[in-house]
C-alpha cells in the first residue's frame, strides 16, 4: 500500500463520512427534494478500501478519458473526478436542502 493511495483513501473516506452524515440528518421533506443537475449514491466504504489498497504503480497507470479531454492517471481520476466532482455534487445537495 502506498502513501499516496492511503492519502487518497483518507480523503475519500472523509468525504464519504461527511456525505453519510448529511444524508442521515435529512428530513423526509429534504430527502425528496430534487437537486438541479444531480442524480447519484452508494458503496463508499468499499471504494475507499479499494483505493487504500492501490500501489504507486496502480496510481500512475493512465488511460485516455475522452470526457476529461485526454490522458489521466488513476490518481488524477480519483482526485479530480471522484473527489472534486463528488464534492461539487454534495455542495449542490446541501444547497438544495439549506444545510
Amino acid at each position: 500500500m502506498s502513501k499516496r493511495a492511503t492519502d487518497l483513501a483518507k480523503r475519500f473516506k472523509t468525504f464519504n463520512d461527511e456525505l453519510i452524515g448529511f444524508v442521515e440528518k435529512c428530513s423526509d421533506e429534504n430527502w425528496r427534494k430534487i437537486c438541479p443537475g444531480e442524480q447519484w449514491r452508494e458503496n463508499g466504504t468499499s471504494a475507499a478500501d479499494y483505493v487504500a489498497g492501490l500501489g504507486d504503480t496502480d496510481l500512475d497507470r493512465s488511460c485516455h478519458i475522452a470526457a476529461a479531454g485526454g490522458d489521466m492517471t488513476a490518481e488524477q481520476l480519483i482526485a479530480n473526478i471522484i473527489l472534486r466532482s463528488g464534492g461539487e455534487h454534495f455542495a449542490n445537495a446541501k444547497a438544495a436542502t439549506g444545510a
